[in-house]
Order: structure tokens, then sequence, then C-alpha cells
């Protein structure tokens, strides 16, 4: 059909056209313009030929080829921000699983969290962040330390009551053995004066600190740690006192060097366990020929075999057989004193022998110049026998 219409067109047009032709002589601008001829595609359409200017028609192209450009980049752009969002999307991934609490906050505002993520984590993995982790941890030190000094000041506290009972209770001790020891009471008075005077005077070196009282919580035991500045005044108070308290006890050291052979050696012990003094020291009628006569002891019956104790520590300086004591042990308790033990069963020491209070030296029988089985027991002071009566004071 083109082929005819061509044909038919070059019939009736001449062959050469001149320039002019294609020339709109009427138009003041001389337009080019392009030419589009426009086929249907069906037979017996007609054909039409669409004049467009070349400048729009250029213009068309430019606008295509800008279009084109813009949606090429728009896709580059998404293929660039595709890949930008697989990559906050492994991150935030790994964010998530460390942070399951904020699960359901990821997914609603899912670039706000991964912006906040990684600031977090480029705050904790700067030197600020370091420096405050490492402060933290010297606190904590610190606060254990604290508690630590104050465990041992507690333990130093409870130390010094546990001295001060102490030497309270050696100081009772004393003067309730000072009671039972004559010789020593003037002595112990003395010491008492000294200890008053001493601790009187040490008191004044205390410094003035006032301290905090540990006060329980609820009744469990638990206390309000005490500060720096306490501990340390706390401190300094107790070293003092224990300071005192040694200076205290060094006095009752140097007195009881003075009283020590008297409390270790005084004869005050009942020599039988709950014995029961029957015949006394002084003038009596004998048992055995029924004259007067004078008594140098006491007798203390108890059945055969019975033990018989040192009255004091001392040393044993006779045992064996001896004319009208029969078995009988004489101990040396120092200070000139000498107790004697006699009509024994047997003895149970020897000659040199260190005896303490309240050893077992012999045991009752009825030896020698008896006529039932008891203990014969004097004293002697100086040489000379005494009445042995005043010197029992306690028993075993």
């Amino acid at each position: 059909m083109l082929f005819k219409l061509f044909r038919q067109e070059s019939q009736t047009c001449p062959a050469v056209k001149k320039a002019g032709d294609f020339i709109n002589t009427k138009s003041h601008n001389q337009k080019k313009y392009i030419s589009l001829m426009l086929v249907p595609s069906y037979t017996g359409g007609k054909t039409r030929s669409l004049h467009i200017p070349r400048t729009v028609f250029q213009g068309l192209v430019l606008c295509v080829f800008i279009i084109s450009a813009l949606i090429f980049g728009f896709y580059l752009r998404g293929v660039h921000f595709e890949r930008i969002s697989q990559n906050l999307g492994y991150t935030l991934g790994e964010t998530i699983e460390a942070f399951d609490e904020f699960q359901q906050i990821a997914e609603l505002t899912h670039n706000d969290l991964t912006i906040a993520t990684f600031g977090m984590y480029e705050q904790l993995t700067t030197g600020q962040a370091q420096a405050q982790l490492e402060l933290e941890r010297q606190t904590r030190r610190h606060e254990s330390d604290l508690y630590d000094v104050q465990a041992h000041v507690d333990e130093m506290e409870r130390q010094i009551r546990l001295i001060a009972d102490a030497r309270v209770e050696v100081l009772s001790t004393l003067e309730t053995r000072a009671a039972k020891i004559p010789p020593i009471a003037a002595v112990i008075s003395q010491l008492e004066a000294s200890q008053e005077y001493l601790a009187e005077y040490l008191s004044l070196q205390i410094p003035e600190a006032v301290i905090t009282p540990q006060i329980g919580l609820m009744g469990v035991g638990t206390y309000v740690p005490l500060s720096e500045a306490e501990l340390s005044a706390r401190l300094e108070v107790l070293i003092v006192e224990l300071d005192i308290q040694r200076q205290l006890f060094e006095n009752i050291d140097s007195y009881r060097r003075q009283i020590d052979n008297y409390l270790r050696n005084f004869p005050t012990l009942m020599p039988v366990d709950n014995g029961r003094i029957t015949s006394w020291f002084g003038n009596r009628s004998d048992p055995i020929n029924g004259s007067r006569a004078f008594h140098f002891g006491v007798d203390i019956p108890a059945p055969m075999g019975t033990p018989i104790r040192a009255a004091g520590g001392g040393t044993v300086i006779f045992e064996g057989w001896r004319s009208g004591f029969g078995n009988v042990v004489f101990i040396d308790h120092g200070g000139g004193l000498v107790t004697r033990y006699a009509h024994n069963t047997r003895n149970a020491v020897v000659e040199g022998q260190r005896v303490e209070r309240g050893d077992i030296i012999a045991y009752v029988g009825s030896t020698g110049r008896s006529i039932s089985p008891h203990l014969h027991y004097e004293v002697l002071q100086n040489g000379r026998q005494v009445n042995p009566v005043p010197f029992i004071t306690e028993n075993y």
C-alpha cells in the first residue's frame, strides 16, 4: 500500500523540487519540521502525516532521556539503599539478640533503634566509658576494703572487751584469794589502788573522737557501715585502749610476781574431799591412853583408801615411815610453811617431787599411832606447829 501511495505521489509531483517548496513563505520565522507518517495497521485506513517542529522533537527526546536517567538513578539509589538496609538488618539482628526486651520497639522503629544502638556501642567503647567502669571497679574495691577494715575494727573491739573482762576476772580472783591467803591481802590492796590510778591516768590519753555506734536493722544483725573517717577515728581510739589494757595487765603481772608463790603454794585446801574435822588443834584427851595431851594438828576421818590431796603447791621433802606418824608425807610450800599428812595407808609421791594444789599425794589409812582410818594434818610455820584450821579455806 505504501508503494502505491508513493507511486501515485511520484506521478503527480515533479521529481525535483526547489528548496523553496519546503518553506512556508507565509511564516515570518522559518521553522523546521520533522514529518512523521502515520500508517494504519488495517487495510483501507487513511494515511496521515504529522509535522513536529524539530525543537519540540528534540525537547521530547531530551525529556525522555532525562526521565530515563532519573529512573535509572533512582534504580541505582534503590539498589544502594537496599544494600545498606541489608547491612543494617544484619546489625539490627545481632542487637535484638542482645536486647530482647527492646524487640517490639526495634521492629516498630527499625531505623531509630539502629542509630541508637550504634550510638550506645560507640559510647561504651570510648575511653570515657572505660574510665567509668574502672572508677566503679575501684569504688567497689574501696567499699570492700572498708567493710574488711570495719570487720577488723569490730573484732579488735571484741578482743579488747574480752581482755578487759579477763582483767576484771583476774582482779576478782586475786581478791577472793586474798581473803583466803592473809599474807597477800596488803599486796592485793596495793594492786587495786594501782589499777584504779593507772586506768584513770591512761584514760586521759584517749583521743577525743565521736564514734558512730552500729545500728541493727530489723534485728537481723545488719549494721550501718561506718564512713572512712569514722573508722579511722574508731581505730585510733581502739589502739589506745588496747595499749591501756596491756599496761594494766603488765601492772597486774608485776604484782602477781610478788604474790605468785603464795597463790600457787599457800596451803588453803581441805586435804580430804568434803572432809570434816573431829579432833582439833590443842589440848585433848589422848584416844589411846585417855591421858591429857596436846594435839599438834587436826584429825579428819575418812574411809580407808580415800585420796589425800596437797593443800597447796610445793616440794615433797619427806616421804616414808616415821614413829607415831606411820606413813607420812611432808611438803615444803615455801615462805616457812610446811604441811604434814600422817597415818596414810600408802604414799603416792617421792622425795623431791613437785606437787600442785589438789594433787593426790597419799591415801587415808590407820598406820602408826592410830586406832581408826583418818588423816592427821599439821601445818608448821617457821618450824613451829600452828593451828591448821585458819589455813583451810576451800575445798577441792
